[in-house]
């Protein structure tokens, strides 16, 4: 005996109880997915309404950590901007002094460069004035040597007027002498006859040197230079003095000589002297020439100048 299957409770009288066919079972499926969806949006929202509050919190915790951390910080920057102020205070200050020195440095650099300036020119100057003083000295030296030859030339021609002269040195000097009587004497004594009328002068002339205390020299000029040479040669062959001449006062020796000019007296001074540091046996003047010879083998060196006198050795 079949057992006939009981309808189930939950099978509805209207509803066919047939298979479903594709389209039914997507329609079901369609009506299914609705409530699905708005639940998954309504999820959705709460999500991000909390994931917002998340957010927020997140924000609101880092921004009490971060006004935290500046609380804490800032006093820090402030007394780091403060230290940065002061040393932008300074640097200012530095630069400050620095345009000060910079200025101060041009000022002197200027006037450094004003004195150059000038100190050029004055060498400018002394330069001018030396190559004119150099100039000038050439024209000196020039005019220097031709002084020189002039006062050669001068000397020798003052020595030729003395050709017909005699000096007469260490006589001594008497109130009432007579000049004349000690000229034509000396004739007497040196063999040489001396008449008033060969004397064209005679008389004594100071000493170069206030500080001379020997007696003052006689000149005598003759009438002829023949006679004043013929005289000097006989005075060198007999040694004379104040007793042969009849002079009074102590014996004393009489030196004759040619009359020189001052320049040479000054030169035949030297010469004996140079002479004497050289052992040179004999120094003389002839004919207003000074003349030295150191052996009587020797060559004689004229001396005209003190230039020559260089050249004894």
């Amino acid at each position: 005996m079949s057992r006939q299957r009981t309808p189930s409770k939950f099978t509805n009288p209207g509803i066919s109880t047939s298979p479903l066919s594709v389209t039914d079972e997507n329609n079901i499926k369609s009506t299914r997915r609705q409530p699905d969806d708005e639940t998954s949006k309504k999820g959705n929202e709460k999500f991000c309404a909390w994931n917002n509050k998340i957010d927020e919190g997140i924000i609101e915790v880092l921004s009490a950590a971060v006004k935290s951390s500046m609380s804490d910080e800032l006093p820090k920057i402030s007394a780091t901007l403060s230290d940065i102020n002061t040393s932008l205070l300074r640097v200012k200050t530095n630069n400050n002094n620095l345009e000060d020195s910079v200025s101060n440095f041009t000022a002197r650099l200027s006037d450094i460069v004003n004195s150059l300036n000038t100190m050029y020119q004055r060498q400018d100057s002394l330069e001018q004035r030396l190559n004119a003083v150099e100039v000038n000295n050439k024209s000196l030296n020039q005019s220097s040597d031709l002084i020189k030859a002039l006062e050669t030339k001068i000397n020798y021609m003052e020595q030729q007027g003395r050709d017909c002269n005699i000096e007469m040195s260490n006589v001594p000097e008497n109130r009432n002498e007579n000049l004349m009587l000690i000229a034509t004497t000396l004739g007497t004594v040196i063999n040489q006859k001396i008449e008033q009328s060969d004397i064209v002068f005679i008389h004594r002339v100071p000493h170069a040197s206030r500080d001379d205390t020997r007696p003052m020299n006689i000149i005598v000029k003759f009438a002829s230079k023949f006679l004043r040479d013929s005289v000097l040669v006989a005075c060198r062959r007999k040694r004379i003095n104040t007793e042969l001449l009849s002079v009074t006062g102590p014996v004393q020796y009489i030196y004759v000589n040619e009359h020189l000019t001052v320049n040479n007296k000054l030169l035949f001074r030297e010469c004996r002297q140079k002479a004497k540091d050289h052992n040179y046996k004999y120094v003389w003047v002839k004919k207003g020439v000074v003349l030295v010879r150191k052996t009587d083998h020797s060559r004689v060196l004229a001396v005209r100048t003190m230039h020559d006198i260089a050249n004894i050795i």
